[in-house]
């Protein structure tokens, strides 16, 4: 008995043992195949290293095409696709990189390998395939995520009414659109969301909770069968605002939008009327209706040759300038920055004074609610500086409203005069103080801010 129970044990034994070793063999099979398989850890860990180097060379083509913009304006170089390769060769070696440009999409060649670029989002680079899987570009993703704001999911729009509309390509918190054109840079609704264009302005989403804060309905129709609107003006004090007890339409005082008597003479270069300026207001308000609101310059405008732009770091139009051509010319160039950047989901204004008082009244809601009616934020030194460079002088990411230059309006005022706000570099006024002047006039210390609305 006590033989047979230990020839017993020892056959248990030896099965254990042959499964034991069956079950690692089993074991260094997967874990070879994990390792070295098509979908193995060092293959994945390859690609995951090519694709990280291929994210960096996108990010090096955007930092090239960003530097090559800022130098068109700040130094007014106009050989953009050479400016983009000498800042790529920086990194990747004299002779390395070249580039060609067709439509408006660049082809760029980095040791052999091709990208594509067209200023929003590229293609190429490992396996030759697309590297954006969506509108947005993994850039606006990773801004999006970091700054917690919920991106385009399924490549759909978030709000109902706004589903697969051309215009835009997301709507970030369910509220703020971002235009096919643009580029989400940074912000949220309360601080300012901040979208770029294709030729570097930045721009600052200013939400609407209902456009009849803004404009209110007159009687009859425009030339398109829209609606007529007369812009909402308010007066500003302290920590709040009420609308205005006399002004409009109809009145001498304030209103808008309407014609002076200067409208239609020497410096009109556009031919204004009263019949067009309220088919473009009547096509302003009828977006922020849609859309819950505008987009505002982030800093005063500025000029190069014949084109404005809404960009850091340069010298902010003058109404002194030929260029520039008093208010007229700001209202004519204005109008035209959308087309002449080849922007087709927006359309570019001089500021209207309902849209300056509902960026005030957004501001009132929010962190810089005091610096609404503040007079030390701005450059008040006697002298002009640069687009931005007062970094206490930024209202929900807005900059230069307080100082540096009065901003000509849409607003007209008496039979005369166009109204400006803001402060300047000559005198402590506030953001919402309100001037006038003859529209016709040459002023240094006059210049106006960009706005745009989704078509």
């Amino acid at each position: 008995m006590k033989k047979t129970i230990r020839q017993n044990e020892k056959g248990i034994t030896l099965i254990a043992l042959v499964i034991t070793i069956i079950v690692l063999l089993i074991l260094a099979g997967v874990s070879i195949s994990m390792l070295t398989g098509e979908n193995g850890i060092l293959n994945q860990a390859a690609k995951a290293k090519d694709m990280t180097d291929d994210a960096q060379v996108r990010e090096n083509i955007i930092m090239a095409y960003n530097n090559a913009v800022a130098k068109k304006y700040t130094e007014g170089s106009t050989d953009f696709i050479n400016d983009m390769i000498e800042e790529l060769e920086k990194t990747y070696g004299d002779g390395n990189v070249s580039i060609t440009e067709s439509d408006g999409t660049y082809t760029v060649t980095i040791n052999g390998k091709e990208y594509t670029f067209d200023g929003e989002t590229q293609t190429g680079g490992t396996g030759g395939g697309d590297t954006t899987e969506s509108k947005l570009t993994e850039e606006e993703k990773t801004a999006l995520e970091n700054n917690g704001i919920a991106e385009l999911i399924d490549e759909e729009i978030t709000n109902n009414n706004l589903k697969d509309n051309d215009n835009i390509k997301a709507v970030i918190t369910g509220e703020v659109p971002i235009p096919t054109d643009g580029t989400y840079v940074e912000g949220t609704k309360d601080t300012g969301v901040v979208v770029k264009m294709k030729d570097n302005s930045e721009f600052v989403w200013v939400p609407v909770a209902s456009v009849d804060t803004m404009a209110t309905v007159t009687s009859g129709t425009d030339n398109n069968g829209r609606t007529n609107y007369q812009g909402k003006l308010y007066d500003f004090s302290g920590t709040t605002s009420e609308e205005m007890t006399s002004y409009g339409q109809g009145t001498t005082s304030y209103r808008e939008p309407d014609v002076v008597s200067h409208d239609g003479g020497t410096y009109d270069t556009v031919g204004i009327t009263a019949d067009l300026l309220q088919e473009e207001y009547n096509a302003m308000v009828e977006s922020v209706s849609k859309y819950g609101g505008f987009f505002v310059g982030r800093y005063e405008s500025s000029i190069s040759g014949n084109t404005v732009a809404s960009i850091s770091g340069v010298t902010p139009m003058s109404a002194s300038t030929s260029s520039g051509n008093r208010w007229y010319g700001m209202y004519k160039l204005e109008k035209e920055y959308s087309s002449s950047n080849n922007l087709t989901s927006v359309q570019s204004s001089m500021i209207w004074g309902s849209q300056y008082d509902a960026m005030l009244n957004w501001a009132l809601t929010g962190a810089d609610i005091a610096k609404v009616t503040a007079t030390g934020n701005g450059n008040h030194s006697g002298s002009v500086v640069n687009t931005g460079a007062t970094s206490t002088d930024v209202i929900n990411n807005i900059y230069d409203l307080e100082g540096n230059m009065y901003e000509w309006t849409l607003e007209a005022h008496t039979a005369i005069l166009r109204v400006t706000r803001g402060g300047n570099y000559s005198y402590s006024d506030s953001p919402s103080i309100r001037y006038s002047r003859r529209p016709n006039d040459t002023d240094s210390r006059y210049s106006s801010r960009l706005t745009l609305y989704i078509k």
